[in-house]
């Protein structure tokens, strides 16, 4: 009987506080635990300094990402020909 009743002691101490009695204060009790959690990540507390350190791995693909949607330009010479042979220009732009 004694270990019942140590047992559901155990599983009702495990359950959330009822927001009935003060709606509330529970509900900003809980905002300022989920900001304060959050300002630990943002500001690099060291019990929570992994979150950075596990997006690295993501942040070098984003990058790596990035850098592949970067367009290649060739330098063009004034010497360069087109395809048919005749110098390339554009109206208005001197090619060096």
């Amino acid at each position: 009987m004694s270990s019942k009743r140590r047992q559901l002691k155990t599983e009702l101490e495990g359950v959330p506080a009822s927001f009935a009695d003060a709606p509330q204060e529970k509900l900003l009790s809980l905002c300022t635990d989920f900001t304060t959690v959050v300002a630990e990540y943002v500001n690099g507390n060291p019990d929570h300094a992994e979150l950075f350190q596990e997006l690295k791995a993501e942040f070098r693909k984003l990058k790596d990402t990035l850098n592949s949607t970067k367009p290649t330009f060739g330098i063009v010479s004034k010497e360069s020909e087109g395809i048919l042979g005749e110098k390339d220009s554009l109206p208005g732009i001197d090619i060096l």
